[in-house]
């Protein structure tokens, strides 16, 4: 995936990121982390650092994954909403490529100009 340094993050996205941290315990079972304390804290800076809910009108559509065609976690604790809603949407319902080492990820949210953006891992 080809990660477009056009896109203009939407005004949403501080408050997203917040939303998102505060959202892992909603959209994770309770068991999720146990045993792994270092996950959460990957999960932490993914929200916080790696992933962004970007608007972006005219790029073409079809050289990006739709959302609809990944699948929802089995376990994840909430559903997704009917309609899109960008100050409610949680993408840890997701089966995403969170944690890639390589690419940056981009997926568009169907029949929106939303997208996704999912920056990889830093290697340590």
């Amino acid at each position: 995936m080809i990660l477009f340094l056009g896109f203009r993050a939407s005004a949403q996205e501080e408050k997203g990121r917040l939303f998102y941290i505060d959202q892992i315990d909603a959209a994770l079972p309770a068991d999720f982390f146990e045993g792994r304390p270092e996950a959460k804290e990957r999960y932490v800076e993914l929200l916080r650092d790696r992933l962004q809910l970007i608007e972006k009108e005219g790029l073409e559509s079809t050289a990006y994954v739709l959302l609809s065609s990944v699948q929802v976690l089995k376990n994840a604790q909430i559903k997704p909403l009917p309609v899109f809603d960008p100050l409610n949407f949680n993408p840890l319902i997701y089966d995403l490529d969170f944690f890639g080492w390589d690419n940056t990820a981009v997926y568009r949210i169907d029949g929106t100009n939303y997208y996704i953006v999912i920056t990889p891992q830093i290697r340590k």
